[in-house]
Order: C-alpha cells, then sequence, then structure tokens
C-alpha cells in the first residue's frame, strides 16, 4: 500500500526583517532525505513523496547552503609544488 509524506517548508523572518529573508531564500535550498534518497523541496508549498506504508522510513529535512565542485590541484599550485 502506498503512502505520502507532504512538506512545506516556510521561509520567514522576523517583523522588518522581510526583505533579508527574501535576499537569503534564493541561497537557501531545503532538501529531504528519506531513506538515503534525496528530494528538493520547495519554498511556501507542499512538496509530496511517495513511500511505502508497510515499513518505517527515516526521514531528514535540512537547507543546503552552499553547492561547490573541488578541482584536484595541477602541478605548481600550493598542493603540489614540483
Amino acid at each position: 500500500m502506498a503512502a505520502t509524506i507532504r512538506i512545506t517548508c516556510v521561509y520567514g523572518a522576523p517583523k522588518g526583517w522581510q526583505w533579508a529573508a527574501d535576499i537569503n531564500q534564493h541561497a537557501r535550498f531545503p532538501v529531504a532525505w528519506v531513506d538515503g534518497k534525496e528530494t528538493e523541496l520547495h519554498w511556501d508549498r507542499a512538496t509530496e513523496i511517495p513511500v511505502s506504508s508497510e515499513e518505517p522510513h527515516k526521514l531528514q529535512v535540512f537547507m543546503r547552503l552552499i553547492e561547490a565542485a573541488l578541482v584536484p590541484g595541477r602541478s605548481g599550485s600550493p598542493t603540489d609544488p614540483g
């Protein structure tokens, strides 16, 4: 039997600071992990994630702040002086 997890992420700020929240919201991305599978979430509206109802599930929700790609050092770089 199927079931659905519904998650709504709301991004807010104290009174008078909404302008800062509007700027920051574009640099923070809500993400859910259900049983190790990543799902990107939406701001201010529900995201539905289908799951089976026959077993327990591990749910983790967090905000991704920075995405960066690491590039191996090149010859002559500080990590490889030769």
